[in-house]
């Protein structure tokens, strides 16, 4: 089977991850595999996985730009030369192209919604587009999906986003942890908050911030590393300034290897005030990190409270200190609750299961033609 999936672009973020993963994972299959988008840093890293990239202009926010025109019969002509089985959307303006596409080309399109989108906009109710079959990465999207945008629960398919269990490792030696902390730009024997993410009012860093700020007394050896880009960075950055703890905070760019900081981490914290699942916090489960999150969208599918992790209520600065006060202080807790979590992560959010999950979505796709 040939597969087409269409995102905006392929730079750092969650979905390229999660596409590069899936993808990947689909070519060993014996899938043919093609992602196609506006390009961006993590290009090479798709072809090396043998996907191939085709290069469309749909790097807009804008979903009825006339560049989506040329990007339409671009994708058609790409669509008909590799004689492409299956289209599938992974973001608002991947949906409007591969719809059209679709449509011309008399295939399946499907979608993949990997978070929550604002309800209340017009276009979504006139041209929702969402395919013929749509997948959810958590329980809560397909809730939001139902309740938001009236699609048919029998239309959506939760297949829950996995990683590659086994290519996180879970220990380091003293003399490979004092090596990250010294590329991260911390001394020797710190303990480490971390966070990888976009820098956007969404992932609920200034709660975090202000987190810190209630520790940094009782916890002088602690500091807080931001691993991400995005919109808040200069105003969080001013904040940590303002709240007289820029020298406990370490701001990072974001990075395709990224994952090998997360087993230095102390305690991995995902403060979101809205969440789809959270690949982020996955990978550091995998990395048997003992992690804090707060109880929104699909994050409650994850973490259990008080055995793989613990839950906190959203933009509850205080809630949040203590939860990794409480971490910080007994190693035991976190040694059991990061071992909890590794096993969660082999158990119930396996890449493997991820793709047995898309095959089977696929399957049923084209047995209703």
């Amino acid at each position: 089977m040939n597969v087409l999936h269409i995102t905006t672009h392929l730079s750092m973020g969650g979905v390229t991850r999660y596409l590069l993963d899936v993808s990947g994972a689909l070519v060993k299959k014996g899938f043919g595999v093609s992602v196609a988008s506006s390009g961006g840093d993590c290009t090479e890293y798709f072809r090396s996985s043998g996907i191939k990239c085709p290069l469309v202009p749909v790097n807009t926010k804008y979903e009825f730009h006339p560049k989506l025109i040329i990007a339409i019969f671009k994708v058609l002509g790409y669509v008909r030369r590799e004689k492409i089985d299956i289209i599938h959307a992974h973001t608002r303006v991947a949906q409007v192209v591969g719809y059209a596409v679709a449509a011309l080309a008399r295939i399946p399109f499907v979608s993949t919604c990997h978070g929550h989108f604002n309800p209340g906009r017009l276009s979504r109710k006139i041209f929702p587009l969402w395919g013929r079959k749509v997948i959810a990465v958590s329980d809560a999207v397909k809730d939001h999906l139902v309740r938001d945008f009236g699609i048919r629960a029998d239309r959506i398919t939760v297949i829950y986003t996995g990683v590659a269990y086994d290519e996180y490792q879970s220990d380091l030696t003293k003399d490979q942890r004092g090596k990250i902390l010294r590329d991260m730009g911390l001394p020797e024997g710190a303990r480490v908050i971390g966070s990888v993410g976009r820098l956007s009012p969404v992932k609920g860093y200034p709660y975090l911030l202000h987190a810190l700020k209630d520790l940094k007394d009782a916890l002088p050896d602690v500091f807080l590393v931001l691993i991400g880009d995005g919109p808040q960075e200069k105003y969080l950055k001013g904040m940590a300034g303002d709240l007289d703890i820029e020298r406990r905070v370490v701001f990072m760019h974001s990075r395709f290897d990224a994952r090998r900081y997360i087993p230095a981490f102390d305690v991995y914290v995902l403060p979101s005030v809205q969440e789809g699942l959270g690949l982020s916090l996955l990978e550091a489960m995998a990395c048997g990190r003992p992690c804090v999150a707060t109880a929104v969208g699909g994050i409650v599918n994850i973490i259990q409270d008080g055995r793989n992790g613990i839950l906190t209520q959203p933009c509850d600065t205080r809630g949040l200190a203590g939860a990794i006060k409480r971490i910080l202080n007994d190693t035991e807790l976190a040694v059991r609750i990061g071992a909890d979590a590794r096993r969660t992560v082999k158990e119930k959010f396996s890449l493997e299961d991820t793709i047995c999950g898309m095959i089977r979505f696929y399957g049923e796709v084209r047995g209703e033609e």
